[in-house]
């Protein structure tokens, strides 16, 4: 519509109609408003009357800019199937109308909304840029599913869009789904309808639905809207403006009259399917289900290259867990250096575990309990690293003689160790360690444990997994996740 167009709009002597009552009807064919409303209650005008506003700077349009405060409105046809199909939005979108005739419900993808959706893709894409957050390849596949859903709803209704891009996408509804919006530049699929008095060069329109001097227009059909998928995609996937820093007039010559295209960048796995949507000749691009088909593959592809790069090494089930027998040993069977009563360690390393770990028990500060505990680890490096218990007369902060020698191993760089080694001031029995310390042992693998008994100078050997089975450990972190 033309401005000369709105002027004679608002000039014309229109009744008064009921607000209670007013439905707009948009015509989008023929850029023309049409109001059409039922039972005269209360008188209103067409400056309260919300319709689409081209013109902002138009002192005349200025004068209906306040609709917000009476109703926003649906855009709906005049085309039986879309009102069957589409209903009315009213309360700024808040409540959903069902026209009265419709056989069908309101499609869950395609509400059209005029202005009560604020929140468009493209706010959302600027907020991630703002914040340094990228949307990942999988994460856009959804979502332009969630869009070709909504325009295949569309075109089978015989309806072109004409001008898609990520601020004609906007958020609606408590749930926050996508909707199509903005169907100011729609037409019927091939119909003759001239948009030659359209009123802007659209940078997101496609080349043969731009108005150019001395140049024939091609009806409007699907395949105008599959240019714009691409552009969907390149904005999303590329994480910028489509043609940005150039005017809109500018880009719009540049794409109709110069074929131009944005570069895509070459690891841009929607590199193909986006070119395959910018041809210049309709018939070349991409039916919306092949679009559709290349999208379902190229998110399989991610998916394969995500889990091949981001997920861990495979690690095998875990199988059953099995006790291993603990075995006692007396002074003279472990001290013979003939015998090997610890795997891993000879008479020498074991004997000088167990010196460690018993004078680490008389630094033991236990004035609460007077029960003392020493531990002692040999590491990998082959130093041996002593600890005892640590109390505290707020009894939860005690901290028990495995940490004490876990935490100072690791302190000092260790992080591999060969063998534990637990004693107590109990004289009857082998300690055993509490189940915070069994946790900690864990942690660092899977290595012998000996409990040394002062009494006869007896030893235990057992392992971390036996006297903690089915243990948590960080190999659990590395299996296959859900999410």
């Amino acid at each position: 519509m033309t401005n000369s167009g709105v002027c004679s709009l608002l000039s014309t002597k229109l009744p008064k109609y009921s607000l209670s009552n007013l439905k707009t009807v948009y015509n989008i064919f023929q850029h023309q408003t049409l109001l059409k409303t039922s039972n005269h209650k209360e008188p209103i005008n067409v400056e309260t009357v919300a319709f689409r506003d081209p013109f902002s700077n138009d002192p005349l349009i200025q004068k209906i800019k306040n609709y917000e405060k009476v109703c926003s409105a649906t855009f709906v046809s005049q085309h039986p199937n879309i009102q069957k199909c589409l209903g009315l939005i009213l309360d700024k979108g808040k409540r959903q109308v069902e026209p009265e005739s419709g056989d069908h419900p309101c499609p869950e993808h395609i509400i059209f909304l005029n202005e009560s959706c604020p929140y468009s893709l493209n706010q959302l894409i600027q907020d991630q840029i703002a914040k340094e957050q990228r949307s990942n390849p999988i994460d856009v596949c959804e979502t332009i599913g969630t869009i070709l859903s909504g325009l295949q709803h569309l075109h089978g209704l015989g309806i072109c869009h004409g001008n898609l891009n990520t601020n004609t996408i906007k958020f609606a509804g408590l749930d926050g789904s996508l909707k199509i919006c903005s169907l100011e530049n729609s037409q019927f699929i091939n119909s003759q309808a001239s948009v030659k008095d359209s009123f802007i060069l659209d940078r997101y329109l496609a080349p043969e639905y731009i108005p150019r001097p001395n140049k024939i227009l091609l009806p409007p059909s699907a395949s105008s809207d599959c240019y714009s998928i691409g552009v969907l995609l390149y904005e999303m996937s590329e994480f910028k403006p489509y043609l940005e820093n150039v005017p809109d007039l500018t880009a719009a010559i540049m794409v109709a009259d110069k074929s131009y295209r944005p570069t895509v960048k070459k690891e841009n796995p929607f590199k193909s399917l986006i070119t395959s949507c910018w041809e210049q000749n309709p018939k070349n691009r991409p039916t919306l289900s092949q679009i559709s088909s290349e999208v379902k593959t190229i998110s399989q592809v991610v998916s394969s290259n995500l889990s091949k790069y981001t997920r861990k090494k495979q690690l095998p089930e875990k199988e059953p867990f099995q006790f291993e027998k603990e075995v006692v040993y007396s002074y003279e069977e472990y001290s013979n250096p003939r015998n090997q009563c610890v795997k891993g360690l000879n008479s020498k390393e074991l004997l000088k575990l167990l010196d460690v770990c018993s004078d680490s028990m008389t630094h033991s500060y236990s004035p609460y309990s007077t029960f003392k505990v020493g531990a002692s680890l040999l590491g990998t490096d082959d130093k041996y690293y002593g600890g005892a218990n640590v109390e505290n007369v707020s009894y939860g902060l005690t901290v028990c003689a495995e940490r004490s020698a876990f935490f100072g191993a690791v302190s000092r760089g260790c992080r591999e160790f060969k063998a534990l080694a637990i004693t107590s001031s109990n004289v009857k029995d082998f300690t055993y360690p509490c189940g915070a310390c069994r946790q900690v042992i864990v942690e660092w693998g899977d290595f012998p444990v000996i409990l040394y008994r002062l009494q006869d100078k007896a030893i235990k050997v057992t392992n971390g997994y036996n006297i903690l089975p089915e243990a948590f450990t960080p190999k659990d972190l590395e299996r296959d996740k859900i999410y």
